[in-house]
């Protein structure tokens, strides 16, 4: 069975590909760039935090300037999506690229889709199905992007077509 990635480019041409776990990297980042308070700023920073700080700051060179440090008045965002695996191919990418369509109208930058066209499963049962689709958006977008995000998700018209088995938008 071949695992398909698909890679998206954003509108300033570069690659808008992003793996599962390029989100870890962001919150390592931010992390390690943010000194400890507290209890823990008496502890000695030890090899491997050390370690853990530089490979983080590393894998932070290859992503987007407005994640690592959003503008004035933005944050950056990401949105997981699971689909119905039975829907077919040419619907779901037309899903993709609406939900794509409605953060740059909503005033997001550097938006990067990532997702493999194979169904996953699951933790639990969700209306009856094991497996879905499940589709990453990172973005940076203004703080009221995401009221707007949860509306359009939530709306009857999403629900009654059962395309979107569940969503979920958190700051990364």
């Amino acid at each position: 069975m071949q695992h398909q990635i698909t890679t998206r480019t954003s509108a300033s041409g570069r690659p808008a590909f992003l793996p599962f776990s390029q989100g870890r990297r962001v919150q390592q980042a931010r992390a390690a760039a943010v000194p400890l308070c507290g209890r823990r700023a008496s502890r000695k920073v030890g090899p491997a935090r050390t370690r853990a700080a530089a490979e983080a700051g590393a894998a932070t060179s290859d992503l987007p300037e407005t994640w690592a440090s959003p503008p004035r008045g933005h944050k950056v965002y990401e949105t997981m999506i699971i689909y119905n695996p039975d829907a077919q191919d040419s619907e779901r990418e037309a899903e993709i690229q609406s939900f794509e369509d409605l953060l740059s109208d909503l005033g997001a930058t550097d938006v990067a889709v990532s997702y493999e066209n194979v169904p996953q499963r699951m933790a639990y049962p969700i209306d009856g199905y094991n497996v879905g689709i499940y589709v990453l958006f990172m973005y940076c977008a203004p703080s009221n992007a995401a009221k707007a995000i949860q509306q359009k998700l939530s709306a009857p018209s999403i629900e009654k077509e059962k395309s979107v088995l569940r969503f979920m938008t958190t700051r990364a």
